[in-house]
């Protein structure tokens, strides 16, 4: 194992996860600009919280998260090319594609008047190059678990995991204040980011297999899609808090956000690293996938929470007749 391989994963996993946490909240930021520039026609303040504006942010960024799909399923084909050219080369080409799919948005964004909105859709095509999000995070753990004896494991998966949640913590927060200077101003650092990370990986020495992958299991590609039909759920959730807070209390209500993302990050490896020691001690193999058990209870937890949010707008025109319904029934 050369001695810079684990230093440029951690890099590597820094950056890219930095680039695409700065994003988010700037890239709602100018869709709801430009929608509602483009209702009203012309430029200007204007009361971007209405419905008709709302609802059209809610539905872009609902189908472009939708399409994440595609290239999750395209996870497993990757894999195999990454064991057979290469984890590191494999991983470039996926943090590249990922930053051809966030720079296909910003430039539609940059030419409102010659590209409609909704064509930042098409950014899907582009998210199909190396496989996406979901072959960088899983590729970066391979490359560990590849050079790591079993002994400093986990101790190096916890040091990634550590990197990884300091840099969404920076990003979230940093993209936060530096959009109150400029929206693309963020967006850009972060598209910067995403290619030093290229670059980061492209360096990480080549790690081979000592052993051949195991039987794919059906149902575990199954899972694999029923998750990423979850992936939107972050910008769902955010556009939904956009809608109920005042724009002046966006950029908080955002860091608080990221700060309990970041806390139940954190509380997350050690709380699966005990589940799964607990698993390991039990009659049975089914015990082994304890940790997963518990999260989607959690999820299932998560999702009566979320239906159960109420809109405090149409609460205040519902307090005179004493009715009042939930935000997603």
């Amino acid at each position: 194992m050369s001695k810079y391989t684990i230093p440029l994963v951690y890099l590597t996993s820094f950056l890219f996860l930095f680039g695409e946490t700065l994003q988010p909240a700037p890239r709602i930021a100018t869709y709801e600009s430009i929608v509602c520039q483009q209702h009203y026609g012309t430029p200007g303040p204007h009361d971007c919280k209405i419905a008709p504006i709302q609802e059209e942010l809610a539905f872009l960024g609902g189908i472009e998260r939708l399409s994440i799909i595609i290239p999750s399923i395209l996870a497993i084909p990757f894999a195999a090319l990454a064991d057979r050219y290469g984890h590191s080369l494999i991983l470039a080409i996926a943090i590249f594609g990922v930053f051809l799919e966030d720079g296909w948005p910003f430039i539609v964004c940059w030419f409102p008047d010659v590209f409609p909105i909704r064509l930042i859709w098409l950014h899907f095509l582009l998210s199909c190059v190396g496989g996406g999000f979901t072959v960088v995070v899983t590729l970066l753990h391979v490359i560990i678990a590849d050079v790591v004896g079993a002994e400093e494991r986990t101790r190096i998966f916890f040091r990634a995991r550590a990197a990884g949640v300091g840099a969404s913590i920076l990003g979230y927060a940093a993209g936060g204040i530096l959009m109150k200077t400029n929206a693309f101003l963020p967006w850009a650092i972060g598209l910067v980011a995403l290619i030093l990370g290229t670059t980061t990986a492209v360096l990480i020495p080549k790690t081979t297999v000592q052993e051949g992958l195991a039987p794919v299991v059906g149902l575990a590609i199954a899972g694999i899609v029923i998750l990423a039909l979850g992936s939107g759920q972050d910008s769902l959730t955010r556009s939904m808090v956009t809608e109920m807070v005042r724009s002046e209390d966006i950029s908080t209500t955002y860091s608080a956000i990221t700060m309990l993302r970041a806390i139940g990050g954190s509380i997350s490896g050690p709380m699966c690293a005990w589940l799964y020691s607990i698993g390991l001690r039990q009659t049975g193999e089914a015990w082994i996938g304890l940790p997963y058990l518990v999260a989607g209870a959690l999820f299932v937890l998560a999702t009566f929470m979320v239906a159960s949010v109420r809109n405090p707008k149409e609460d205040d025109g519902a307090a005179a007749d004493g009715t009042c319904e939930p935000l997603l029934a």
